[in-house]
């Protein structure tokens, strides 16, 4: 920072600085100014709002780049009527900026500071708005509920825009929304599409906190909260106050939304997941608004566990890519779907049937349509179908002109749980790379298990699907037979069902969320609280904000977890792992590593003593040097970081120059606890001698089933959904890391970077990157 020289002998000296730096997934840059002299955290308070607003325009950049954009416009006063939390800091500034006004405004807006306290005293919610630092989740989004239902808008909003815009608290800037400004109207309704943006807003949480957690209080009770708790922060440099929140950046996630309002309850017992049961018996088509709220609450968990770890949804208002995919509904959806469709206002109602009607005439003429039916019937997988139905042009006959959907509440399960943190054109599916790169999100499986809602308990799975275009003709010729049954009874059924999907998804291997409300009906409960242990194993994690690298011990441990695991399989199974210690016959592959592996590599290297460190470097120099005199060298790049089918033969040609790898010893692996993932999992079942012929057509090399942890750890560092990850052969590890220091590596908690590897990892099992690595790129790719 520089320091000013054209201030008055009395004004206080300030330091000025042009900060770039790294939050979250961003790359932020804006200019601040702060006195240099001891200051009250709150003087800072105009430097971190030009920060926060550097955050909210890339974020919004980043949003933009998608095809998105924001829809808060000024005037929209929608969401200043809910209980904005603010940090004590920011309390007093508010304070010093009311007592700043000139009159009469200064009273005008006193005056409706008091008007809030007794509307608030009145409905017995200002002791709790006073102290929400201090209140559970459950309890704020009670708060959150009755304080919204008063109406009562911020003291500040004059003419539905706000009378303090430049000064404005942190968390009014950080939030944006891109679903229709009028849905903030009604938050408890449900289909608010928040921006993803790093809370900056959190690093004041701390600054004077009480023993009991009294860290915020809602804005509107802001000069009661400073009038009754009289200011006692500590003075320090304003540079100093900077430092601090700097060096907290690290903590925060890529995004930190709060948890979403629930859906009102009512008094009523019979409620589950804020919705009534109803009463008697009833048909499935009834228990919908409850199956609804429960995969609304499962799909909310899905999408907290992806911003955890830095990630986020693409999907947004407006983008209506999968609406044009075969969506099939269960025959509850379909009779409920007919009943939603009947109560749509005219001309509404008219044009949607013309679309349905229009839809089914184009199947019905399909060549394919018998296949389609049978798929329906017995959901049979035909990976081709989908495709070819998706080139007939249709959209979904709920889509109305203004690419919107007609019955958004009421929409069918399947497209509550269709989430894609992928780029959003892959969902057009319009050759194989779409497929290949299409990121779903982990969800709850209450689509699957609805659809078998109305089998008996001792069925097998065997159900009818129907697909949404034809959907109102189906209902016509079939009147609902559904059982009447207690919404109880229904909900234990659907537990069980819901139980049995998620089981069978476990089989393969994907993490499902949890559904709480379903715990009292035999559903699965919540998942155990975490420590500092990795997922499934005793993996110790390091402490505070570490960066990737530092996070290598623990990835390493859950690799050796999941390759035990296997072998225990293998074994299982009448087999045996062929390999010992002293073969080095796979040694002499390419092994590409993540870069992460790549700075600890040549970190090793660097504390290896000498001679044997000059030794080591010495082979790294003759290796780059036989692959840059042989015929490979022009491919060789381009194989390392974007292999694909037609560069098979690359790594069979690096292994006929016979290069050994560079930490080989007599046959034996130098560094083997530091060795690449990659090593880790690579075990075989047949010969060991096999491995000598790497690249024979005639000789089979049979793998032990990987986990393919090294594939998640190479994109560990980048986007969720990108589609490729940096990757450094091991060989030129030395020389890709001097040449890539890394000054801005990001520091995250352990556990924000241990979920980020499992859910790089679930993208690689999903979407089957671990396949194609093995078939095309030789089995070390």
């Amino acid at each position: 920072m520089t320091s000013s020289g054209m201030a008055p002998p009395d004004a206080p000296q300030v330091a000025s600085a042009n900060l770039r730096l790294r939050v979250g997934n961003l790359t932020v840059q804006g200019r601040i100014t702060v006195a240099t002299g001891p200051v009250k955290p709150q003087a800072v308070l105009p430097a971190l709002q030009n920060l926060v607003n550097a955050v909210v325009t890339a974020s919004e950049q980043e949003l933009a780049d998608t095809g998105y954009s924001v829809s808060c416009k000024a005037g929209c006063g929608a969401c200043c009527r809910q209980p904005v939390p603010i940090s004590v800091p920011e309390a007093y500034f508010i304070r010093d900026l009311v007592e700043a006004m000139p009159e009469p405004r200064r009273a005008a807006v006193k005056a409706r500071f008091g008007a809030a306290r007794e509307r608030l005293q009145a409905a017995g919610l200002h002791d709790a708005a006073m102290h929400l630092g201090q209140m559970s989740v459950p309890d704020l989004q009670r708060l959150d509920a009755a304080y919204f239902d008063l109406g009562l808008a911020c003291p500040f909003l004059e003419d539905e825009s706000c009378s303090i815009h430049a000064d404005r608290p942190l968390i009014c800037r950080e939030y944006l929304v891109t679903s229709p400004a009028e849905r903030c109207a009604r938050p408890h309704a449900g289909g608010i599409e928040r921006v993803a943006i790093p809370k900056l807003s959190l690093l004041l949480h701390p600054i004077g906190a009480t023993a009991k957690g009294d860290s915020t209080m809602a804005l509107s009770v802001a000069l009661d909260w400073a009038d009754a708790h009289p200011d006692t922060l500590p003075l320090h440099k304003g540079t100093d106050w900077v430092q601090y929140f700097l060096s907290r950046l690290g903590e925060l996630p890529a995004s930190s939304e709060p948890p979403p309002p629930p859906v009102r309850p009512t008094a009523d017992s019979d409620v589950v997941a804020g919705v009534r049961l109803p009463a008697g018996d009833v048909a499935a088509s009834a228990m919908l608004p409850v199956i609804q709220a429960l995969a609304d609450e499962g799909v909310r968990a899905a999408v907290a566990e992806v911003e955890a770890i830095g990630d986020r949804v693409s999907c947004r208002a407006g983008c209506n890519a999968c609406c044009h995919h075969l969506v099939t509904v269960s025959v509850a959806e379909a009779h409920r779907l007919a009943d939603v469709v009947a109560r749509l206002p005219e001309p509404r109602q008219a044009a949607a049937r013309r679309r349905f009607a229009a839809a089914g005439q184009v199947i019905s003429g399909w060549d394919r349509v018998g296949e389609l039916d049978h798929l329906l019937a017995t959901a049979e997988s035909k990976p081709d179908l989908e495709p070819a139905f998706m080139a007939l042009g249709l959209a979904c006959p709920l889509l109305e002109e203004d690419g919107r959907c007609a019955i958004y509440e009421e929409r069918p399960l399947v497209c509550r749980e269709y989430l894609v943190t992928s780029d959003p054109r892959h969902c057009a599916f319009k050759d194989d790379d779409d497929a290949r790169h299409l990121r779903r999100l982990p969800v709850a499986m209450v689509a699957t298990a609805a659809a078998q809602l109305e089998l008996a308990d001792d069925a097998p799975r065997h159900y009818d699907r129907i697909d949404i275009f034809r959907a109102l003709a189906w209902v016509a010729g079939h009147p609902d037979a559904s059982p009447r049954l207690p919404a109880r009874r229904w909900l234990e059924r659907f537990a069980l069902r819901l139980g049995e999907s998620q089981a069978a998804a476990a089989v393969t291997g994907r993490r499902i969320p949890e559904v709480p409300a379903l715990v009292p009906f035999g559903g699965r409960g919540p998942k155990p609280a975490e420590d500092d242990t990795g997922p499934g194993f005793d993996i110790p994690m390091p402490p505070g904000a570490v960066s990737a690298e530092a996070m290598l011990p623990s990835f390493r441990a859950y690799t050796n977890a999941l390759v035990a695991n296997a072998v225990e399989q293998v074994v299982a199974a009448g087999k045996s792992v062929s390999c010992r210690a002293g073969c080095g016959a796979c040694c002499s592959q390419s092994v590409p590593i993540s870069t992460v592996e790549a700075r600890r590599l040549a970190a090793l290297v660097e504390a290896i003593p000498e001679p044997r460190r000059s030794e080591i470097r010495g082979r790294f120099a003759e290796t780059e040097r036989r692959i840059a005199e042989s015929d490979l060298a022009a491919d060789y790049d381009r194989w390392v970081t974007h292999s694909s089918a037609r560069d098979r033969h690359i790594p069979h040609d690096y292994f006929k120059l016979g290069i050994p790898c560079p930490f080989l010893e007599a046959g034996s692996c130098s560094i083997y606890e530091e060795r690449p993932l990659v090593c880790r999992e690579y075990l075989v079942t047949t010969p060991a001698e096999n491995c000598s012929r790497y690249g024979d057509p005639t000789t089979s090399i049979e793998l032990v089933p990987s986990a393919f942890t090294h594939l998640a750890l190479r994109h560990l560092e980048t986007p969720s959904g990108a589609r490729t990850a940096e990757t450094v052969p091991l060989s030129r590890a030395l020389s890709w890391a001097a040449a890539h220091p890394a000054t801005d590596a990001p520091l995250h908690p352990a556990r924000v970077w241990m979920n980020r590897f499992l859910h790089r990892l679930e993208n690689v099992k999903n979407y089957g990157y671990a396949v194609r690595s093995l078939s095309e790129d030789g089995g070390k790719s």
